[in-house]
């Protein structure tokens, strides 16, 4: 895998709100602008017949090639 063409694109997901990365009680972060990466929070969820509280964590996007014919390997070639 040639990591040069290959990128990520996170998609949203409908009915739930981005996961926020940046936090001011962390000395350091550089992570100000960035929301979601295609993680996604379902908010806390009370399930029927349950005395519990539950959450769910989606990811969503797709690894995408720029260039595919830029991830083969040539091997057993004796001559130009």
């Amino acid at each position: 895998m040639n990591e040069d063409y290959l990128d990520w694109y996170g998609l949203p997901m409908a009915m739930t709100e981005a996961i926020k990365y940046r936090s001011q009680d962390i000395d350091g972060n550089d992570y100000s602008d960035v929301t979601g990466l295609g993680f996604s929070w379902s908010g806390w969820i009370k399930p029927t017949n349950s005395a519990s509280i539950v959450g769910h964590i989606y990811l969503g996007g797709e690894l995408i090639s720029q260039n595919p014919k830029r991830h083969a390997k040539l091997t057993g070639i004796t001559s130009i």
